[in-house]
């Protein structure tokens, strides 16, 4: 998880990098992108604050059980970066 933490902190350093070799930026002031950008983040934010506390398992006979925003935080996460 420090690895991740540490591949998120560097991106904006890459992207310069990668951004100074082309000569336009995509999707620069995408309101679409930023909404997304930001509910990632939110994601982040959920799964890092609630754990090990709002932990959810399966529980044979209920099902998911724990924290449903811990779950569906952890499904944008894997969405967002796939």
């Amino acid at each position: 998880m420090a690895g991740f933490f540490l591949l998120l902190a560097t991106m904006p350093i890459l992207y310069g990098f990668y951004g100074s070799n082309t000569a336009t930026y995509a999707m620069q002031t995408s309101w679409l992108q930023t909404v997304f950008f930001l509910w990632f983040l939110f994601s982040l934010l959920c799964t890092t604050l609630m754990l090990p506390c709002g932990r959810y398992y399966y529980d044979i006979e209920a099902g998911y059980v724990g924290n449903p925003w811990v779950k569906m935080s952890y499904q944008y996460i894997y969405l967002y970066l796939g």
